[in-house]
């Protein structure tokens, strides 16, 4: 029989990183995987932008790349896949548990519209790279000055 394992966060300075690990702990504990905290989402992404692309990274290390999905709606990217737990005997004591397994899904606001049908994904090392080519409109658009 496998027992929930439970964390206490020692007792720090910071009484809110306390109760913030706290409750960390009592999610994880009652859901069954990583819990929703807006400074903890799943998966962990990097996002650049330069005149031509938005270059957007997410660490889904352990997926296997045909659960993964991406796709991108007006100005916004949803991430969605899932990731098998380890396999464990019966006999098998589990002492702690921190890496998420299970479904997952992150919504990112993109700073500009891109180009749907150009975007490109790749997915190596457990980090997957999407490359989503600004639209035309969001282009940043030189003016030529002339003097009279």
């Amino acid at each position: 029989m496998l027992l929930p394992n439970i964390n206490l966060p020692r007792p720090s300075l910071n009484l809110l990183t306390d109760i913030y690990k706290l409750r960390d702990e009592m999610n994880r504990l009652f859901e069954g995987g990583v819990p929703f905290i807006s400074h903890n989402e799943f998966p962990p992404i990097n996002m650049s932008v330069n005149d031509d692309n938005i270059i957007v990274t997410a660490e889904i290390p352990g997926a296997d790349e045909q659960s993964i999905n991406a796709s991108v709606k007006d100005k916004l990217l949803n991430i969605t896949g899932k990731r098998e737990a380890e396999k464990t005997s019966e006999s098998d004591v589990i002492h702690r548990t921190e890496r998420f397994t299970g479904e997952f899904s992150r919504t990112i606001e993109l700073p500009a519209r891109v180009n749907a049908e150009a975007i490109s994904a790749t997915y190596k090392n457990g980090v997957l790279k999407l490359v989503l080519p600004r639209a035309e409109e969001e282009k940043v658009k030189k003016i030529e000055i002339k003097t009279v």
